[in-house]
């Protein structure tokens, strides 16, 4: 068991990714040297056997739990998710990510940019040329959306799954997030109600050939046995109730989420209404958004733990 000194040496090692954690982490950690090192002066047990007792006792727990609610992180399981986030840093920069590579390419080639630039009016242009622009542009994007996913996984949004230990993937597409978690070590389930026939799935019909890894064929309910594992859920379809059928038959308590909010192109007013009453949101990261003639998308990756 780590004691208060050790516990804040990890939280410092967790680094710029597992900074929201290992900050609450340093400040406990300074908060019971301070109590401990009072406590050790009226005691022959030195601070470590404090901690073990104090642990034994429920009273750590107790204390980070506080406004964060009766769900809070122990400090056990606190202490652990920022070691796996720190050490999941170091694997997803290892593992290669070729749709990053493309899409921040593709934002730099000129026929792209012109493209974006004509079908948004920033370059005057005859109402053919406007549609033979958005249709470029559409068919650049989509060839890449179609080729990986909808959604442009990066090492930050990579290393927070990968931290989250056991994952369940529902929705997971052509199979490309599960092919680098998996890459990355990371125990993961993932299903879609095609299973690896993309060519009945129109979000991916064309290409790839093949989905990336293995997916199991199964719908909303396949979630149910798998309760142990964090929930992960990228760009569900939207207006259409996979998102809802699949959080409600979830029985575990985290939750990641990748899409846009509200009124958004993802899930439905169902889905975000029962995120809103049963889920309490931990962290946000930044991914990369994909830029059309309508302006940028606003997806990004979310984690969230239950009421």
């Amino acid at each position: 068991m780590p004691n208060p000194v050790q516990i804040a040496e990890i939280a410092q090692a967790a680094g710029r990714a597992a900074a929201p954690l290992a900050k609450g982490l340093a400040e406990e950690a300074a908060h019971l040297l301070g109590g401990f090192s009072q406590a050790a002066g009226k005691s022959a047990v030195g601070p470590e056997t404090l901690v073990k007792k104090a642990l034994a006792q429920e009273v750590l727990p107790k204390q980070l739990a506080g406004a964060e609610g009766a769900r809070a992180l122990s400090l056990n399981e606190a202490t652990a998710r920022a070691l796996n986030l720190n050490e999941a840093t170091a694997r997803a920069v290892a593992v290669p990510n070729p749709y990053l590579a493309e899409f921040t390419a593709l934002q730099k080639d000129p026929s792209y940019r012109r493209a974006i630039d004509i079908a948004r009016g920033r370059i005057d242009s005859s109402s053919s040329e406007y549609m033979a622009a958005f249709r470029q542009q559409r068919e650049m994007r989509y060839g890449l959306t179609n080729k990986y996913a909808w959604a442009v996984p990066n090492q930050e949004a990579l290393a927070t799954i990968a931290a989250e230990g056991r994952v369940v993937e529902a929705g997971a597409g052509s199979g490309y997030w599960a092919s680098l978690l998996r890459s990355m070590k990371t125990d993961v389930v993932a299903f879609d109600q095609h299973g690896t026939d993309l060519a009945a799935n129109h979000f991916h019909k064309g290409s790839p050939v093949k989905a990336w890894t293995d997916i199991a064929k199964g719908d909303a309910s396949a979630v149910r046995p798998h309760g142990d594992r964090s929930l992960f859920m990228s760009f569900p379809p939207h207006d259409e109730p996979f998102a809802y059928d699949v959080l409600k038959n979830y029985r575990g308590n985290r939750f990641v989420y990748v899409g846009e909010g509200p009124g958004g192109v993802t899930g439905d007013d169902k889905f975000f209404n029962l995120l809103a009453k049963r889920w309490k949101e931990e962290r946000t990261v930044a991914i990369p958004n994909w830029e059309a003639s309508d302006g940028f998308l606003r997806d990004a990756l979310t984690v969230y733990v239950r009421r």
